[in-house]
């Protein structure tokens, strides 16, 4: 299983692969520094699944590419993925709007408010699973 991290604190991004690596499950972590980087490696890798993650936990703050244009941009290829591809907003925003806007928006799975911890990453992967 993979789980892809699209954030641009290093900090964020260490802490994830310390959880994640502490869950001791067969899980791979292809990060990115920003939006453009990953969208380059979707299309890059839209017909080979194996290297496509499964989640995707997607910052709201980016730079060059935002979370909005991220998503704008994922719609146009999300069909052609041979893989479907669960993306979850990860924010440290209690903004009303954030989460309302994301809400409304059916590429996303859910909302993930930060600290990241153990917990939530384990609902994200449970949630595969029902």
């Amino acid at each position: 299983m993979q789980i892809g991290i699209i954030d641009d604190d290093h900090i964020y991004q260490f802490t994830c692969k310390h959880i994640i690596s502490s869950l001791k499950l067969s899980i791979e972590l292809e990060s990115f520094q920003d939006g453009e980087d990953a969208l380059d490696y979707f299309k890059t890798n839209e017909s080979n699944s194996v290297h496509l993650p499964i989640n995707l936990l997607l910052d709201i703050n980016m730079p060059k590419l935002d979370r909005w244009a991220f998503l704008e941009s994922f719609k146009e290829i999300h069909n052609r993925l041979t893989k479907k591809v669960k993306i979850y907003l990860v924010s440290s925003s209690i903004d009303e709007s954030d989460t309302l806007r994301a809400s409304e928006i059916p590429l996303l799975s859910g909302y993930i408010f930060k600290p990241i911890s153990k917990e939530k990453i384990l609902k994200v992967l449970n949630a595969l699973i029902s």
